[in-house]
């Protein structure tokens, strides 16, 4: 696997994220004529291509340049395309190279992936790096469905009852020896008259 220290993010919108194409302090002095864009898919898997086309217009030896870059959306960008571009697969590790670019910006396409645009060199917080690592994230492909909730289905965690049986009552847990009470007490009754009556 290809790896380096300097990661760069990109953002996967129509419109560049300016901290991407900051004006360097010197448009024309470039460190190279060459360079290479790394980009490692965010679901590293192996097979994924990717195609870099760069975009016509676009002169990283002028500060015009630069800003014209800054300010480019990949709807446009997509409209002035250098045809043929340059196609690479990712490796097991979901890295691919483009190695040996020509100074300038680059459109970079994929399936999982929407359009971003990468300049080479790129702007660092330590200069212009002329080896550029790029990590962009997945889109989905094809439309996104709302999955149908089914009201019958029972819910995946089983409804726990709440309504826990508490400590049983005196009268609940002896009402069969109350009825014995009851009768003993009655039979009693009726010896204690039998007693009156006899005394009188």
């Amino acid at each position: 696997m290809i790896g380096y220290s300097r990661v760069v993010s990109v953002a996967l919108s129509s419109a560049l994220l300016a901290s991407a194409f900051v004006l360097p302090a010197s448009a024309v002095e470039l460190p190279c004529t060459t360079g290479s864009i790394e980009v490692g898919a965010h679901t590293k898997e192996a097979g994924q291509k990717f195609t870099a086309y760069r975009i016509d217009g676009i002169d990283l030896t002028a500060d015009q340049g630069w800003k014209d870059a800054k300010n480019l959306s990949t709807a446009r960008a997509a409209k002035n395309l250098i045809e043929p571009g340059v196609s690479a697969e990712t490796n097991q590790w979901g890295f691919v190279r483009f190695n040996d670019l020509p100074v300038g910006a680059y459109l970079l396409r994929s399936e999982k992936t929407r359009d971003f645009i990468v300049t080479v060199p790129m702007k660092e917080k330590d200069g212009l790096n002329c080896e550029v690592v790029v990590r962009p994230k997945d889109q989905p492909s094809g439309n996104v469905e709302i999955p149908r909730i089914d009201t019958q289905v029972p819910p995946k965690h089983p409804q726990v009852n709440t309504n826990k049986p508490g400590p049983r009552s005196w009268l609940a847990s002896t009402g069969a020896s109350v009825l014995g009470i009851v009768a003993v007490a009655a039979l009693l009754i009726a010896v204690g008259v039998l007693l009156v009556r006899r005394r009188k």
